[in-house]
């Protein structure tokens, strides 16, 4: 068979790449197969044509949802496995842990006393104060000495504290001296009454 002259050559070589993916009608198909039997550089070409359009392919190609949704419900499902080995292994570990958390409580709100044992915060107090906000420590230290007495709760939400005295006054004398002596310090006590 002769060769290709140069302008069928060309024309030979545009065609190439629809011929690669099938596009071509009978008439021009015919037509790049019979050049394909005369030049051995267009068979090379077609080669290296087929070769590109299947990588190209390959590099472009999506997979199937179906396959996607089956690789996501396979790694939830090994993650809810791992999720489920932990809570398993993790869940008496942590029951122990509160319950000794527990135990610990009951043991720091408990103090032993004349009955046997009361709670910590419900100790006997004899009076209610509420400091001034601008009070220091050393002047709250030095007033509580002067009347013997000690914080056995507190402060509440609105700023209460519980006092116990030691020895609690007897008669009602003694109370009012304390009280005199509380509410005689405006600087330091704002509210002062008896439980």
């Amino acid at each position: 068979m002769p060769e290709l002259n140069p302008a069928e050559r060309k024309a030979v070589e545009k065609l190439m790449p629809f011929y690669v993916t099938g596009t071509l009608d009978q008439e021009d198909r015919e037509r790049v197969e019979v050049a394909l039997q005369t030049e051995e550089s267009l068979q090379a070409e077609l080669i290296f044509l087929g070769a590109l359009r299947e990588g190209v392919r390959e590099a472009t190609e999506v997979p199937d949802v179906g396959e996607l949704g089956l690789a996501r419900m396979r790694r939830s499902v090994r993650r809810e496995r791992r999720r489920s080995i932990v809570a398993r292994t993790l869940r008496p570990a942590l029951v122990l842990a509160a319950g000794l958390i527990l135990v610990f409580q009951v043991v720091l709100l408990l103090q032993p006393g004349d009955d046997g044992a009361r709670l910590a915060g419900a100790a006997g107090a004899d009076l209610q104060v509420t400091f001034a906000a601008d009070a220091t420590e050393g002047e709250l230290r030095e007033l509580l000495r002067s009347v013997d007495a000690q914080i056995v709760d507190g402060p509440s939400a609105a700023g209460l504290y519980r006092l116990q005295l030691d020895p609690s006054p007897e008669d009602e004398e003694a109370w009012a001296r304390v009280l005199e002596t509380l509410g005689g310090r405006p600087d330091l006590v704002t509210f002062v009454e008896r439980e």
